[in-house]
């Protein structure tokens, strides 16, 4: 082989190999930075959605705190004045009477009961939409209005009851809390969605909140249970029981 040929073909192979090295090598490198930048990101997602979960596990249950509020400031406000031996004393409203007009009738009959005299019946809503929790306050509403005579300096508040043969003072109360816990679902992007800075309910999420309420309606009731059974006030024990709406 004419050496001016050999020579041309070593010269043209390592070249070829030059040429290829320094398209390959910074290739290489663009695909490893790549592959760097594509692992960071996927580890700030991994961290976004580790942050999100979090916040979902801890609110994806709100109706305790709720529960516990209602119990100690509705509740107990009953049970404490039978504390003690004490007995409650209700008079009754008439159609559309004030509680001023309650009390400036002297000749109101009035009714006592004892501690083994009062039961107290939380009415709990067949879901948290606002139908739901319309029918729930209407069923409270279908009992008697009467009016807790406070003594001395302690305020008087109202409530809905049945008075059974004189004997038997039953409270019927749904818990106006359900209607914050339905507005802190729809704060829960799964359920709802912000226009605005506002959140507006998705009426075409709503259909995955069903089991998220039955949650809610559950966790409410087992709290008051709980809360009953580990208060200072022995009236309470056993004095609680639930009417859930179908």
């Amino acid at each position: 082989m004419n050496e001016n040929i050999l020579t041309s073909i070593i010269t043209g192979i390592v070249t070829i190999i030059v040429t290829l090295i320094a398209v390959i090598f910074p290739e290489r490198r663009k695909i490893k930075k790549l592959k760097g930048e594509i692992k960071e990101k996927d580890k700030q997602i991994e961290l976004q959605n580790n942050r999100i979960n979090t916040l979902s596990t801890n609110n994806e249950i709100v109706s305790t705190g709720v529960a516990i509020g209602y119990f100690n400031n509705f509740i107990k406000r009953i049970f404490n004045k039978l504390n003690e031996g004490n007995k409650v004393e209700i008079k009754l409203y008439q159609k559309h009477e004030t509680q001023e007009q309650v009390l400036d009738n002297a000749d109101r009959k009035s009714y006592s009961f004892n501690e083994k005299e009062v039961r107290f019946v939380v009415v709990l809503p067949a879901d948290l939409t606002p139908g739901r929790l319309k029918d729930a306050d209407n069923f409270e509403k279908s009992k008697t209005k009467a009016l807790l005579m406070g003594k001395g300096e302690k305020r008087h508040f109202s409530f809905f009851c049945d008075i059974v043969n004189d004997r038997e003072l039953v409270i019927y109360d749904y818990p106006n809390p359900f209607d914050a816990v339905r507005k802190f679902i729809y704060m829960d992007n799964r359920y709802g969605y912000k226009r605005d800075g506002n959140v507006v309910v998705d009426r075409e999420s709503e259909t995955n909140a069903p089991e998220r309420h039955k949650r809610e309606i559950e966790n409410f009731k087992s709290t008051i249970i709980k809360m009953s059974k580990v208060d200072d006030n022995v009236s309470i024990v056993n004095k609680i029981d639930f009417k859930s709406l179908s």
